[in-house]
């Protein structure tokens, strides 16, 4: 009796793993490396001063800006890095890996962002203060002069 009630539970514990399979990951996914800059299709969410969230082969991935640190949404610069960040990224973005910085403390998947025109959306954000740099990124050096 314990054997078939052990095996019943291995039957339906393997089925909720199918199902999970079939669903969308949840931002915060970790997308392999891509072999260079590329632009996202579909439509790009900016959530905070650094945080975007975009589709990036099929899945929602939440993404970090690499390189800085923005206040939080809801204080009054946070607003503005957050509406600073929405008309830099408004017609898309291009992401860049870098293999240093994958994913951040909050699981973020972390890029390197660049705005339609070529601008870096980190050094957009910094020379405007809106943001801090953090000291991470091929952009680092930088990103600090401009601090």
């Amino acid at each position: 009796m314990l054997a078939v009630l052990a095996g019943l539970l291995m039957v339906v514990g393997s089925l909720g793993s199918v199902w999970a399979i079939d669903q969308p990951a949840g931002p915060g996914g970790a997308p392999d490396p891509k072999s260079g800059p590329f632009s996202p299709s579909g439509f790009v969410r900016v959530v905070d001063g650094d945080s975007l969230e975009v589709l990036i082969d099929g899945r929602r991935v939440a993404v970090g800006v690499l390189g800085i640190d923005a206040a939080p949404f809801g204080t009054p610069c946070g607003g503005a890095a957050r509406a600073e960040l929405q008309s830099l990224v408004g017609k898309g973005v291009t992401l860049e890996d870098d293999p240093a910085v994958i994913l951040d403390a909050r699981k973020r998947r972390m890029y390197k962002v660049t705005a339609p025109d070529g601008r870096s959306v980190a050094a957009a954000l910094v020379s405007a203060g809106l943001a801090k740099t953090t000291g991470l990124g091929s952009e680092a050096a930088s990103l600090a002069a401009l601090e």
